[in-house]
Parts: structure tokens; C-alpha cells; sequence
């Protein structure tokens, strides 16, 4: 049952979450290169 929440969960909400994960990423390096 949680398997078919996780895979119905609302695609935006996925591409969001993804986006705030590359822009974490983003951050991490800018703040490592100065």
C-alpha cells in the first residue's frame, strides 16, 4: 500500500522535490568554490 502511494504520488510534487535537490546541490558547490 505505502509502494502505491509512493508511485501515485502527484508527478509535481516529484519534479519540485527533484528541483529543490538540484538546487541544494547548486548551493553546496557555489559555496565550495568561493
Amino acid at each position: 500500500a505505502i509502494e502505491a502511494t509512493l508511485l501515485g504520488r502527484n508527478p509535481q510534487d516529484a519534479l519540485k522535490e527533484s528541483q529543490e535537490r538540484l538546487t541544494l546541490t547548486l548551493d553546496i558547490a557555489t559555496a565550495k568554490g568561493k
